[in-house]
């Protein structure tokens, strides 16, 4: 019985969205579940990214990170403040002597159809389709 009121709770927490210590995170359903991890499928979802390129990956993911900052602290066509998320994901590609750093935030889903036009040309906005992880 608490077997199945723990499943019921994970599925009312996956189907009305995820939280995760205070912020809205990307919702997903468990597929498979291993004992190191699991896999998950997400939904689409609606990303800004930007890239920044340097030899030392914590000035590049700084400089990333707070250009992102400023976007959901209202840098952008609506000047509109937007609630940080989870996972900030990342993606680092070699390039000649450096690395390439992609850094991404989610965006939120009360903004993910129509989302604000970022003012900093090096933020893009793009729409995923659903995708299944490793996790």
């Amino acid at each position: 019985m608490l077997k199945l009121a723990a499943a019921i709770v994970c599925i009312l927490t996956v189907a009305e969205g995820c939280v995760y210590k205070g912020s809205e995170c990307a919702p997903y359903t468990v597929v498979e579940q291993h004992a190191d991890y699991e896999i998950r499928s997400y939904p689409s979802l609606t990303w800004v990214t930007t890239t920044e390129e340097d030899r030392l990956a914590r000035v590049a993911r700084y400089k990333a990170f707070m250009r992102l900052f400023g976007y959901i602290s209202g840098k952008n066509d609506r000047t509109q403040i937007i609630n940080m998320t989870v996972p900030v994901r990342m993606k680092m590609t070699p390039h000649d002597e450096e690395m390439i750093h992609e850094m991404s935030f989610m965006v939120p889903a009360e903004f993910a159809q129509d989302p604000p036009v970022p003012n900093d040309k090096l933020i893009t906005v793009s729409k995923e389709g659903p995708k299944m992880y490793a996790v």
